[in-house]
């Protein structure tokens, strides 16, 4: 899954561009990108596919809600 983080292609990746590549991914697959704005706050992107991503999701989750 290397849409995500090819920030080369941006321009022309598509969100379904990247369900299609996780589509074919095989096994569990992570890519995350992290930038600063310009305003100096933080924007970060995950991308997760494979058995285990319902229960990466639901740890994100269980910290969103523990950090109010």
């Amino acid at each position: 899954m290397a849409k995500l983080t090819n920030l080369f292609e941006w321009g022309m990746t598509t969100v379904v561009d990247l369900f299609k590549e996780a589509e074919e991914a095989e096994g569990n697959q992570l890519e995350m990108v992290e930038m600063e704005l310009k305003n100096g706050r933080t924007v970060a992107i995950a991308l997760i596919s494979g058995p285990y991503a319902h229960d990466m999701t639901q740890m994100m989750r269980d910290a969103k809600s523990r950090a109010g």
